[in-house]
């Protein structure tokens, strides 16, 4: 194919799939999606299911794990048919990866009687049933307490909207105006992007359409298999450690074996801790994902498609937290997610020194909060805190500061909004000073929430993990700083268990502190300029001791450098380390 026409259908579909995310952010009910853009468009092959093109603010992860919603859709579709007018929903983990709260829409595309590609959204519904509200419960012990598992249901039959099936559906949560309200702007979005993919066939025909899309895919696998066939043959080792389970206190291990064998990579998961009891088992299409978004962060410049994944294959031990049993609790899955991208970051770090990262922040800090608006007197339920965390440093930057976790891209929503929507009072929100990894070059520091709760009866739920286990530094660089919640109740403080606590009562007043974890450094931190610590000592990254302990640096009380006491002190550091 000529590389014009490959480059404007590449441009085309790309902007379609920012139109349909942009349109959902405009439209959509809930804050989640709204304020927090946790949701993801994309082309999907009409064969395969395999993702072709996915929209630039798309969570990473979703994009990845639509494909399985779409390979789903075209085995229901060979028993059922598939027509002009259909859509499917579709929830399940197994299937698709990812927990419930993730609504899943297909829609088969056809340019006349041909099927010409499917598109997918995902969108986070705000509750999906189960036994806690806003359907996050991180002492479940089986996924029938997170909410209603959907198999691929033809929600859209030849046009005519499943009126039944949506009315059971959004009857089984306790938000069902707002989920009904999402679904349509969900299915608006489809309908949207069906019109520009039929406008971009029209222009240049059927065939060449379809033949752009595997241009596309072909591409992209001849240009990431080019990248590996750089990395040295061998196994490279690496491991990321849970804190908990929520049920058990007890640490959980991803175990990870990468093979690089000529152009191909194999993940190797033998040696993962069995499936744990609590909601943090991920199924394979999560696990997969994982590993493929942290391949795409050595290599960004590979166009995200299926044909990038294709030089990879994997090892799942079954009945482990990797590969989730059918019927196990998933609503915390990106806990298992993270770590496994975290270890994947590590282990091909190994593979290609030059890009190696310390490892990003490996847990999503989450709070939410059911009950009545003070205000409005209207029962709420959603995620009030959804914080981030810092990046590891590289060999030619420092970490991200408060970034989206590493596998998605769902950002803390407007505190204003939450506010007005929530029992709730931001206190403070800022960055977390000492939490990032020494190093050469530093991991970017988490930050840190205070927050008053405003309702007379209010639900509070607190997921945290990575209290125990830093993200790993790279090269000689330090560990971030690990994670941290308590509450203040009635005037006393209460620590949650293992950092996980369901449907705590809070009364208005009481408070809740939430800190979530830095990225690793990368290389010493003896190494890093003087005059960058005392830089970030003026920002606040660092404190006076911090400075001194961890790089060496000796700062006055008015935060200028002290050169000569410097030296003498960095002199006697790097001779005990020899």
């Amino acid at each position: 194919m000529d590389a014009i026409t490959l480059a404007v259908t590449r441009g085309k579909l790309e902007r379609l799939t920012d139109e349909m995310d942009m349109l959902l952010v405009q439209g959509a009910f809930s804050p989640i999606i709204s304020e927090a853009h946790d949701r993801a468009s994309g082309v999907y092959d009409a064969e395969t299911g395999d993702i072709v093109v996915m929209g630039t603010n798309g969570l990473p992860n979703f994009a990845v794990t639509m494909q399985y919603a779409a390979k789903a859709v075209l085995e229901k579709a060979e028993a059922d048919g598939i027509h002009p007018g259909d859509v499917f929903l579709i929830n399940d983990p197994h299937a698709t990866g990812t927990h419930l709260n993730d609504i899943k829409l297909i829609k088969p595309v056809f340019h006349g009687d041909r099927l010409a590609c499917l598109l997918g959204n995902v969108a986070h519904w705000l509750d999906v049933g189960g036994s806690v509200a806003a359907s996050y419960n991180p002492r479940a012990t089986e996924i029938f307490q997170e909410g209603i598992v959907i198999p691929p249901v033809k929600i859209y039959d030849k046009g005519q909207l499943n009126e039944v099936a949506l009315e059971i559906i959004v009857t089984n949560t306790r938000l069902p105006m707002e989920n009904r309200g999402d679904f349509f702007t969900m299915f608006g979005c489809l309908k949207a992007g069906e019109a520009r993919i039929l406008e971009l066939i029209d222009r240049y025909s059927f065939d060449t359409f379809n033949e752009a899309l595997k241009e596309l895919t072909e591409r992209s696998e001849r240009q990431m298999r080019s990248y590996i066939a750089e990395m040295p043959d061998g196994k490279y080792l690496a491991n990321a450690l849970m804190d908990n389970d929520g049920i058990e206190d007890r640490t959980l291990e991803i175990a990870l074996e990468v093979e690089v064998r000529g152009d191909a990579l194999i993940f190797d998961f033998t040696g993962t801790s069995a499936a744990c009891r609590g909601p943090f088992n991920a199924a394979p299409p999560t696990t997969m994902a994982a590993c493929f978004i942290a391949l795409k962060h050595m290599y960004p410049d590979v166009p995200l498609n299926a044909g990038c994944f294709r030089p990879l294959s994997f090892v799942l031990p079954e009945r482990s937290i990797v590969s989730a049993p059918i019927g196990s609790g998933q609503g915390f899955y990106l806990e298992a997610s993270l770590s496994v991208a975290a270890a994947t970051l590590t282990a091909l770090g190994q593979a290609v020194p030059e890009r190696a990262v310390g490892q990003p922040f490996a847990t999503l800090p989450a709070v939410l909060t059911a009950g009545k608006h003070p205000t409005t007197g209207k029962f709420t339920a959603g995620l009030v805190v959804l914080e981030g965390g810092g990046y590891g440093g590289s060999q030619v930057s420092d970490g991200l500061i408060n970034g989206a976790i590493s596998v998605g891209a769902a950002r803390m929503p407007s505190l204003e909004v939450m506010e007005q929507r929530y029992p709730v009072k931001y206190l403070h929100y800022g960055i977390r000073q000492d939490s990032g990894g020494p190093g050469e070059h530093s991991g970017g520091p988490g930050t840190e929430i205070d927050m008053e709760f405003l309702g007379v009866d209010t639900k509070a739920t607190v997921m945290l993990d990575s209290q125990k286990n830093g993200s790993r530094g790279a090269f000689g660089g330090e560990s971030g700083g690990t994670s941290s919640v308590e509450f203040e109740i009635s005037g006393k403080a209460f620590v949650p268990l293992m950092g996980k606590e369901v449907g705590l009562s809070v009364g208005e007043g009481d408070r809740i502190t939430i800190k979530s974890p830095g990225g690793g450094g990368h290389g010493n931190p003896l190494d890093r300029s003087a005059d960058l610590v005392a830089r970030d000592a003026v920002r606040g990254y660092v404190s006076i001791d911090g400075a001194r302990s961890h790089y060496g640096v000796v700062l006055r009380e008015d935060l200028s450098l002290d050169v000569e006491a410097t030296e003498l002190l960095r002199l006697e550091r790097r001779e005990r380390q020899a």
